[in-house]
């Protein structure tokens, strides 16, 4: 009895296959903007992919979450006092 690998296992299975699925979802993102969807969720989850193997992803990502949580006023220290 054999077991069929994932189709999630698949696509992720190596570096170079999470590049190639984060640029694209990325890239369709990008589309998104002047067509109808949802760039401004899509765009995010092609840079978290993205952010699993590459490190200027990361840094973009924790910039990102850093400017929302100061505009919203969500800080660790205001969870902390609460």
């Amino acid at each position: 009895m054999s077991v069929e690998p994932s189709l999630i296992a698949l696509i992720f299975d190596g570096c170079q296959s999470k590049g190639v699925v984060g640029f694209t979802v990325l890239a369709v993102g990008v589309v998104m903007i002047v067509l109808p969807g949802p760039a401004f969720i899509v765009i995010p989850i092609g840079v978290g992919i993205l952010a699993t193997e590459f490190a200027w992803s990361r840094r973009l990502l924790r910039k990102v979450e850093g400017k929302i949580r100061e505009q919203t006023g969500n800080t660790e220290h205001n969870k902390k006092s609460k």
